[in-house]
């Protein structure tokens, strides 16, 4: 063998073992690709459970949930009742009282339940509960329990009476049949206090298949889950505040943006037609220490966030300015006097957006806020009549004579549904901790 052929084949395999540790390194970025895909996929479906002293786990699967929760309003459906016409006119247009006492013992009740009870059409009202009166299902929590051949839910729920505007907690246990896609339900009969003191017996039963009973997964979409959450939210903050608060909003942030309920009954009572107009427009997703987080624009670009712990179970701040984010400090740390003008001035037409007079009045300096109003009643009723829309800001001309700035701005109606522009001068004085003090040019 010569020595040109030598150095050929030489070559050729310092080729070859190239090309191989090239494919092996592709090959090792794409598995590592892959599994941060997987990681982030598993995080945001939600599959983590918590167990519970009664063997049921918390569901963080919208998809599992909607549907679940399905199955119990078609089983509200069924038992709409008309009370002046005696008749039920629900929307499968059974009106005939017995053949709809048996369709539900025979099509939807867990027949087990209806066994031990001996229930039948003569003593049928002893145990099931008929809707006679106008009414909305309002989802609270969901457990499940995974069985050999069926899946086990324990649902807890309000049902809020739409005439009296009361709210009636209640229970119920949906067995879903794995093989056969069907369900069952049965009503919790017992006083208990929360849903982890619902004990239920191990169930592998057959479901049988009737019209009424067929169980589906249907997929909801990330933007349908969010207006499930702010319509869910702003209905109860409307019509059931003191729940709202109770069970509904930030702990911390309640008490930094409203100190006491009544507080926020107030500001409610006061917003109440604007409240129940609000619509989310945009949205991201965000996690934060192994916790879900949407931030929501409405139409009015007023900021919520939630902060998601199970599927229909969050938290909710009303702005991003009460508790200031870690980002708005390193932002506002890194920033030049006039951006930090410019960032406060953010902090307060957002207070003026969201209605949120209290805080927009203690930023404003004593002697000036004293000398026009006097108390923050007044000040309140002279901007519900001078800044009666929700705004966006335009920054002009700005100036600086020592540690006093001055910040020309144009406010507009951030719909675009009224034409005008407002200009105040911002004269404001920036403190320590991110606290400023301000005052503006009145309107005349």
């Amino acid at each position: 063998m010569n020595e040109k052929l030598i150095k050929k084949l030489i070559i050729l395999m310092i080729i070859f073992i190239i090309i191989i540790i090239s494919i092996i390194l592709i090959l090792k970025n794409f598995s590592e690709e892959n599994t941060i895909q997987e990681d982030v996929s598993n995080f945001d479906s939600g599959l983590e459970y918590e167990k519970n002293d009664n063997g049921f786990e918390i569901l963080n699967d919208p998809n599992v949930y909607f549907s679940v929760m399905d199955t119990l309003n078609t089983y509200f459906e069924i038992l709409e009742f008309d009370t002046e016409n005696s008749q039920y006119v629900n929307h499968y247009e059974i009106e005939d009282e017995d053949e709809l006492k048996r369709l539900i013992l025979e099509d939807m009740l867990d027949q087990t339940y209806v066994m031990e009870n001996n229930i039948n059409v003569n003593n049928f009202d002893e145990y099931i509960q008929l809707m006679n009166y106008g009414y909305n299902v309002i989802p609270t929590e969901l457990r499940v329990r995974y069985d050999d051949s069926n899946t086990v839910y324990i649902s807890s729920i309000y049902i809020e009476n739409m005439q009296t505007n009361q709210l009636e907690k209640r229970y119920y246990i949906i067995r879903i049949d794995q093989n056969n896609f069907t369900f069952s339900i049965e009503p919790v009969e017992d006083n208990v206090n929360s849903i982890e003191d619902i004990q239920v017996e191990e169930s592998n039963g057959e479901i049988e298949n009737h019209i009424y009973n067929k169980f589906s997964i249907e997929t909801i979409s990330t933007e349908e889950l969010i207006r499930e959450y702010m319509s869910n939210f702003m209905h109860m903050l409307v019509n059931h505040t003191d729940i709202a608060y109770e069970n509904y909003l930030d702990e911390e942030y309640e008490k930094e943006r409203f100190g006491e309920l009544d507080n926020l009954i107030d500001f409610v009572n006061k917003n109440k037609e604007e409240l129940n107009g609000v619509e989310p427009s945009q949205y991201l997703v965000e996690f934060e220490d192994n916790e879900k987080k949407y931030v929501i624009l409405d139409q009015y670009q007023n900021t919520y966030e939630f902060y998601e712990t199970a599927t229909m179970s969050y938290k909710v701040r009303l702005d991003t300015y009460t508790i200031i984010s870690d980002n708005f400090k390193e932002t506002y740390n890194s920033s030049d006097e006039q951006h930090k003008v410019a960032m406060n001035i953010d902090k307060w037409v957002q207070m003026l957006n969201t209605r949120d007079y209290t805080h927009a009045y203690e930023e404003l300096d004593e002697t000036f806020r004293n000398n026009n109003w006097g108390s923050e009643e007044a000040f309140e009723q002279y901007m519900r009549e001078n800044f009666p829309l929700h705004y966006d800001v335009e920054y002009t001309t700005y100036s600086s004579e020592g540690s006093t700035y001055v910040q020309q701005i144009n406010l507009t109606d951030i719909t675009g549904e009224t034409e005008g522009t407002i200009l105040l001068n911002i004269i404001m004085q920036l403190k320590d901790n991110y606290e400023f003090v301000m005052s503006f040019s009145l309107q005349e």
